[in-house]
Order: structure tokens, then C-alpha cells, then sequence
């Protein structure tokens, strides 16, 4: 009988226990979520820091660790590839992408040429396909090849050997061959008798006055 008794009041004991450590999880809960007002957190769960303990803005066009809620992070990768980001409205928001005049690190431009934001500025913009800005393809021109330049030229080309853009016009390509006079091995080149033009020497890449 005392065995029983001594065991009935050990499990009230815990049952007392247990309802105790319950109310302080609870009153801590409750006030984890009501010490901080909108906008900021308690980021470095330190309650002495900042205001009630509420030191980080989460709605900072800069935040870059803390955006909308405490280690949620915003900015070049993470979470968006090669773009800029704002966190000013609490979400981390895609608002530009990157270029070597703004981002040196960045060898090339890139664009978010399937206009969705969440992979962030996916394409590199360096290429044939899109040069210098999404979609801007660089065009098949005469005895040539394309380049893409991503400065100012943009797209240019590349004449194919024994052919010259002569006429300066990139439209029209590489337009004159260069394996006759007045355009002997490179534009306005004029063999004098009694040169002529001819075929490269051993070692030699273009056409060149010879007697």
C-alpha cells in the first residue's frame, strides 16, 4: 500500500513538472514572436542589442543577409544569378543584372532573357545569339565570320583570309578580294610594274607585289 501511495505521488510531482517547463515553452514562444515590431528581428539572438532586442531591418534596399526574416540572404548569388537585388519591400526583388561598368568581377554582360526572375540573369549577353543585349543576334555576312564584341562595336566580323571589308561597311562583309591589284594581299595595296600580285611565299599568309 505505501509502494502504491509513494507512486501516485511521484507522477503528480511530474505531472506538476510537466505543466511548468509547458508554460515557460509557451510564454518564451509568445514572446519570441511579439518582442520584434514589422520590419525588424532579433538576428543575432542577442535580447540585449537594438531595440527590445530587435536590431536587423529586414526591409533594407541593401540587406544582403537579412531580408524579410532573419538569415534569409539577398543578393548576387544568392538568390539570383549575376543580378542585383533590392530587399526594400521585405521580398528579395530582381532589379538589374550585371556588366563588367558596373560589376568589374563580371567578365561579359549578362540579361534575363527568359524574363524570369527567380534564375536571375541567366544568359550571357557576349555571344552570337545575343550580343550586347537579349536576342540581338549578330548576322551571316559575306567571306566572313561573326564576332560578338560586347563594348561599343558589338557585333562585328572577321574576314575569311584573301578577302577585306574595303569599303569599311560591316553590312556587306568582307567584299573585295585581296589577291589582285589595286588590293594586293590588303585593301588599296597597288602593284607597280613590273610587280605583279602573287600567291604568299612559304611562310607568308596574304598576297604580296612580286616580281
Amino acid at each position: 500500500m505505501q509502494r502504491f501511495i509513494a507512486l501516485v505521488l511521484c507522477l503528480a510531482l511530474a505531472d506538476a513538472r510537466l505543466d511548468a517547463l509547458r508554460s515557460q515553452i509557451e510564454l518564451a514562444a509568445s514572446d519570441s514572436t511579439q518582442a520584434c515590431p514589422a520590419g525588424y528581428g532579433n538576428c543575432d539572438n542577442n535580447a540585449a542589442t537594438g531595440t527590445s532586442g530587435c536590431e536587423t531591418f529586414l526591409r533594407s534596399s541593401t540587406a544582403t543577409k537579412h531580408c524579410g526574416g532573419c538569415n534569409i540572404p539577398c543578393g548576387i548569388n544568392p538568390p539570383f544569378l549575376n543580378g542585383f537585388t533590392s530587399c526594400a519591400t521585405g521580398v528579395c526583388t530582381l532589379t538589374g543584372c550585371g556588366s563588367p561598368s558596373t560589376t568589374p568581377a563580371f567578365p561579359w554582360p549578362y540579361g534575363n532573357c527568359d524574363g524570369n526572375a527567380a534564375n536571375g540573369c541567366e544568359t550571357p549577353l557576349n555571344t552570337l545569339t545575343n550580343c550586347k543585349i537579349c536576342g540581338g543576334a549578330c548576322p551571316v555576312r559575306p567571306n566572313s565570320s561573326g564576332v560578338c564584341q560586347y563594348n561599343s562595336v558589338g557585333c562585328n566580323i572577321i574576314c575569311h583570309s584573301g578577302w577585306g571589308n574595303c569599303d569599311g561597311v560591316k553590312t556587306n562583309g568582307c567584299e573585295v578580294s585581296l589577291t589582285a591589284s589595286p588590293n594586293c594581299g590588303a585593301c588599296g595595296r597597288v602593284c607597280y610594274a613590273p610587280s605583279q600580285c602573287r600567291p604568299p611565299l612559304v611562310g607568308q599568309t596574304t598576297y604580296n607585289c612580286r616580281v
